[in-house]
């Protein structure tokens, strides 16, 4: 969540935006340019030194000797000018492969773009993106959360089921939410199956969901009638795949993770407690809950608490986030642990379940699961 200064893009500006994601300056121009300069005066004022402080200065004669002089600080412009030229170029032909490699890998899933949609326009949803955010420098997930927006699907591949506790009869998710009763959840995270209760308020319908890279998932929900951009409250899944294979992570590790971001964030305001709260399904878990007295992403407007969840699975990792913003706070805000275990109960039961061959949605072995 670290802030970033206000940008603008022009939006026509394609080439700036790639050059501003992969730009990595020539080695040698900026070098180069400063050592011909600094060579280049100190030849010059070693030449013409004789004619300081001797009574025979001529300003003929010390023309001259510039000349050669200010040709090569000419030549080292000239070749600074045509390096930063040929990086340009090269850093637009990468990011065009970078943007037309990422659209392949999540078109049709994290959103879904009309097929005559073109690589500009996909560029330019990137642009109109960066300036609303304030940002110079788009990432994989930022990418992808922008095409979301734009080109959304018309659903989404988690599996919503029926309500939690009830031996009632199947019946239209809309008459669950107007119930104010959870809904049961299923999704598909890499290895595993993620299963938890969605709070009537959220709806059925995710604001966002991507995998990016291939080995990165994360999905986003937020009340009815609010957005990603503007929300109140928000609940994040996310997946790290093959993560549960490195000996160095551990549940624990990757929530100080998270909150170091909220603590680079608001390091005046910022807040935190362990909420243990047991295995689940048997795998190794970690939670707590963070606070940002004043959360840089609304520019101080409110403050931002969240409940983080690692689970540790067979191969990969995942995360549960609950968040929610409240009244800007210029110090640390006081976390009531009793008042955020119950509300994340509200996400029970959450539990991992094996992927099934051939199984598909509703996924029948993780809901009959004990």
């Amino acid at each position: 969540m670290p802030h970033r200064g206000k940008a603008v893009l022009e939006p026509a500006d394609l080439s700036s935006l790639l050059f501003f994601r992969f730009l990595k300056l020539c080695p040698t121009h900026v070098g180069f340019w400063g050592f011909s300069s600094f060579a280049s005066v100190g030849i010059g004022l070693f030449s013409s030194r004789n004619y300081f402080g001797t009574g025979t200065y001529s300003r003929s004669n010390l023309s001259k000797r510039w000349i050669p002089v200010l040709l090569l600080l000419l030549g080292a412009w000239a070749l600074s000018l045509w390096c930063a030229s040929a990086t340009a170029a090269a850093a637009s032909a990468g990011g065009v492969q970078w943007l037309a490699k990422l659209v392949e890998r999540n078109d049709g899933k994290a959103f879904c773009a009309p097929a005559t949609t073109t690589i500009q326009e996909f560029a330019g949803v990137l642009v109109q993106y960066a300036n609303a955010h304030g940002i110079t420098n788009i990432n994989d997930a930022q990418g992808v959360r922008a095409w979301a927006k734009r080109y959304p699907c018309a659903s989404n591949s988690a599996s919503v089921t029926r309500p939690v506790n009830s031996s009632d009869k199947p019946q239209p998710i809309d008459s669950y939410q107007a119930s104010g009763a959870p809904i049961k959840t299923i999704t598909p995270i890499f290895s595993q199956l993620l299963s938890m209760s969605l709070p009537a308020a959220f709806g059925p319908s995710l604001a966002y969901q991507a995998t990016t890279s291939g080995t990165q998932y994360i999905q986003e929900s937020v009340p009815v009638g609010e957005n990603v951009n503007n929300w109140t409250q928000m609940l994040t899944v996310t997946g790290a795949k093959d993560m549960a294979q490195n000996p160095k992570v551990s549940p624990e590790k990757l929530v100080e993770y998270i909150a170091t971001d909220y603590k680079k964030a608001c390091p005046a305001s910022f807040s935190a407690v362990a909420v243990p709260v047991g295995k689940i399904s048997g795998f190794d878990t970690f939670s707590a809950i963070v606070s940002c007295g004043q959360s840089p992403m609304t520019r101080g407007r409110t403050s931002e608490s969240a409940m983080i969840l690692a689970i540790k699975g067979e191969r990969d990792y995942y995360t549960v986030q609950w968040a929610r913003r409240g009244a800007p706070s210029s110090t640390p805000i006081v976390i009531n642990e009793v008042k955020w275990a119950t509300r994340f109960k509200r996400l029970a039961p959450i539990r991992l379940c094996p992927v099934i061959p051939g199984e598909h949605a509703p996924y029948p072995s993780c809901v009959n699961q004990r």
